[in-house]
This record gives C-alpha cells, structure tokens and sequence, in this order.
C-alpha cells in the first residue's frame, strides 16, 4: 500500500453518460492503492444530470466522495482551480470525465513519487482526430518555445504533491486551456522535480469534446501569449491563491 493519501480530482462539464462509471472506477482504484483517499467531482455548470449522478454517488460514500457544483460554467481552467484548489488529501491526481484514461494506470505514476514533486503523463498513441493531434502538436511546440517545458506532453493526467500545486499562485483565463502549461511553468521555477509516464489513451465513451471548439482554440492561443507576457517578459509579483468558490453537497 501506497503510505501518503491521494485524491483523484474529475472536472466534468455534460458528462452525464461516464460521470458514474469513472467515479467508481476512481474509488475501486484508490481503495486498492492506499488506505487514506477521496474522490472529488467539479461539476462545472452541467445542463445535464451531471451533477445529480454525481451527487448519487458521493451519497453512498461521503466519507470518501465529494462533489462541488459551480452556479455556471467556468470553463476548463475554472474547473481545474476549483479541483485544485479544494483537494485534501498528500497527492493529487488529475483524471478526466470522459472515460479516455484508464484510471488503474495511477499506480504508475505512484511508483515514480519517491524524490519526485509531480509526475507528468502523456500519450503512448492519441486516440482522437487528426484535428486535435495537430492543435495538441502547435500547443506543445509553442509552450516549449514560450515557457521552456520540454516535456513530450502536459495536456492529459498528472500526479502532483498537494502542497507544492496548492503553493502556486494561478492566473490562466478561465476559457482557455493554459492552466496546466501555468502550474508547470511555476512549479518548474519552485525548482519541483519532475518526471514523466506514458499512458494508455481511449476512444471518448460517450459525450462530445471541450477542447476542439474554435472558441476555446482561439481563447487558448490568445492566453497563452498573455501569460507569456506576465510570466516572462514583464513578471509582477503573482496575487495571492484563493480558494475557488462552489456549492458542496
């Protein structure tokens, strides 16, 4: 058994069709990895039963499963710092809703913890479209170029320790994609130690994909050189962290 506790975080936007099956799949995993663990779901503004099934799970076991429901949607970094932001337990694993990420591979990421800070993973084989291969490509290549993250990917799970992510002051718009390139970038100036997994990648199960949209695209590109602005070229000092707002029941 793993000795530190873990808390595997799940932003959820419309995911009515995987939320309960990830969920549980999260507590199966956790349950035989360590003795100390919770579950906890970001419903982000759902429109659908998100967050009514979520709620249902978390019923069953309050113990061990919490769910926060925005008022409105946040967007991917909103949910993501309220994810972040509310974890309790030594470490904490980010793991989407849409059933892409086999969660028993956790157990990969543990066995790189010793002397380590976060664990970064990425995707042996994407299993989306050409589309979204070529905008993960640019996104990469240009944190590579604008913050110096020379890591094979930062777009999918990773393994961070809680008090290190929860030191790290955020900025990153809520409607873009940049808050992990932003987490990674600090904690890269904290002098974290940081090492890599490869992981397996799935078919999306069910649901439609919140990254493609033109909008969010166009959003995403236009942070990112905000940030590289703020962060690099005139750096101020950051505002202090404060805790992300949202309904617990």
């Amino acid at each position: 058994m793993f000795p530190d506790s873990i808390s595997i975080v799940i932003p959820a936007y419309n995911e009515e069709a995987t939320i309960v099956s990830v969920m549980n799949e999260a507590q199966t995993v956790l349950q035989s990895l360590t003795r100390d663990y919770e579950v906890l779901v970001v419903d982000d503004g759902s429109t659908d039963r998100t967050g009514a099934l979520a709620d249902d799970v978390a019923r069953r076991d309050p113990a061990h499963v919490r769910v926060i429901h925005h008022d409105g949607n946040k967007g991917f970094a909103g949910a993501i710092k309220t994810c972040y932001g509310n974890a309790s337990q030594d470490w904490v694993f980010l793991a989407p809703a849409d059933k892409q990420v086999d969660l028993s591979e956790l157990k990969n990421f543990i066995a790189l913890t010793d002397g380590t800070d976060i664990i970064v993973g990425y995707r042996k084989h994407r299993a989306d479209g050409l589309r979204r291969e070529l905008n993960s490509w640019l996104f990469h290549l240009l944190c590579r170029i604008f913050f110096g993250i020379h890591l094979k990917q930062i777009s999918t799970s990773k393994l961070y320790r809680r008090t290190l992510l929860q030191s790290i002051p955020l900025q990153a718009a809520p409607s873009s994609a940049m808050i992990e390139p932003e987490v990674i970038f600090k904690a890269m100036q904290k002098g974290a130690r940081i090492r890599e997994v490869g992981m397996n990648h799935y078919p999306r199960a069910a649901g439609k994909p919140k990254g493609t949209g033109v909008r969010m695209i166009v959003n995403t590109f236009g942070e990112m050189f905000r940030l590289w602005w703020v962060l690099r070229v005139a750096p101020k000092p950051a505002p202090p962290l404060t805790m992300p707002t949202g309904k617990s029941r």
